[in-house]
């Protein structure tokens, strides 16, 4: 997970789009969210709502 990040950062400093691989998702960021599936949990991490799923990584949301 740490190299993926990094590998985004560079990618970021040196051009204006990033260049991702096929298995890297980010999260989707929403004004309301809730869970889509039995597999979804809801956190409280820093004062955001989560919703993370390990089964299915394209779910992943932050609300605000």
């Amino acid at each position: 997970m740490k190299a993926c990040a990094s590998r985004v950062k560079a990618c970021f400093r040196n051009s204006a789009t990033p260049r991702l691989q096929k298995n890297e998702v980010f999260m989707k960021v929403r004004a309301s969210i809730k869970k889509r599936n039995a597999d979804c949990k809801i956190v409280r991490r820093k004062g955001h709502l989560y919703v993370i799923n390990k089964k299915e990584p394209k779910m992943k949301m932050r609300q605000g």
